[in-house]
């Protein structure tokens, strides 16, 4: 609820707690999406180089359990991440993986979102070439 508030830093305090105890129980699904969402936490308060470090503690996790759904949203949040750092061919493959997954899952809504970040990415990185193919796919999408 904090998150979806704007206040990334109570939503950051309540994600870390939820860690703990997630892996106090031994649950490891909530420890990997507690780990995705704390990173998604800290991007969301600019620090791009903490939330990567989150998120990619979280992937080996989600792989292990078969957790496509959380692994395309981890990927995504590295991306955005990535993108912020200014880290562009990083943030195309991290989203190129979310966007498989999210079309693997037939999630249309996320691979909108995700064709709308690779576009982003792709006009920050100067490609408009593919940039333009990007806007494209996400039009036929509609």
């Amino acid at each position: 609820m904090s998150a979806r508030q704007g206040r990334h830093a109570e939503a950051l305090a309540h994600d870390q707690r939820a860690l703990e105890l997630f892996r106090a129980a031994g649950h490891r699904s909530g420890e990997a999406n507690a780990l995705n969402a704390i990173g998604w936490d800290h991007a969301q308060l600019g620090e791009y180089a903490r939330a990567l470090t989150c998120c990619e503690q979280a992937i080996p996790l989600l792989e292990e359990l078969g957790d496509r759904s959380g692994q395309a949203y981890t990927w995504d949040s590295l991306g955005y991440a990535h993108h912020h750092l200014g880290h562009h061919a990083e943030a195309l493959t991290c989203y190129r993986r979310a966007l498989d997954l999210f079309r693997d899952l037939g999630d249309r809504y996320y691979e909108a979102t995700i064709l709308s970040h690779l576009g982003d990415t792709y006009l920050v990185s100067q490609d408009r070439d593919d940039a333009t193919q990007v806007r494209t796919k996400l039009q036929t999408l509609g």
